[in-house]
């Protein structure tokens, strides 16, 4: 609950909006299906950017509410459409810049330094995004 209210009051201050036009070209490529859906895309972008942070229990009620607008544009209601897997793709591959889990993780069993693997982290998310996104278009082809 508390994190559907931080997203309404981010709505409504307009970051979402903000954050949807910051990725709309990238958005738009690679999901087609919703590339016209602004409020969708917004979604979408705080999702990606909630989970940069390393916030995943934050991004899961902005996740449902895009898959929620993906479902709208949907023409197979019983199956997941092309954006809906790319978007689960990026989730599950997500880079993140800040894996506070990790660290807290690492903290809690006395590392010296808890931070040290993150340059490892980004490329590691990095390139599993990228792999994922290319596996994804390949499958996808038409």
């Amino acid at each position: 609950m508390f994190f559907n209210g931080i997203l309404e009051i981010a709505q409504a201050g307009g970051c979402l909006a903000f954050l949807e036009r910051c990725l709309r070209p990238f958005l738009r490529f690679i999901l087609p299906d919703i590339k016209d859906d602004t409020e969708t895309l917004g979604y979408v972008a705080s999702n990606i950017v909630i989970n940069m942070f390393g916030l995943g229990s934050a991004a899961t009620p902005v996740g449902l509410k895009a898959i929620k607008g993906m479902q709208k544009h949907n023409p197979d209601k019983e199956t997941a459409s092309r954006s809906m897997v790319t978007f689960l793709v990026l989730n599950t591959g997500g880079v993140t810049i800040f894996p506070t889990t990790i660290i807290a993780l690492r903290a809690a069993y006395g590392s010296l330094d808890p931070t040290t693997f993150i340059p490892f982290a980004v490329v590691s998310t990095l390139f599993a995004s990228f792999v994922g996104l290319v596996v994804d278009r390949w499958w996808n082809r038409a």
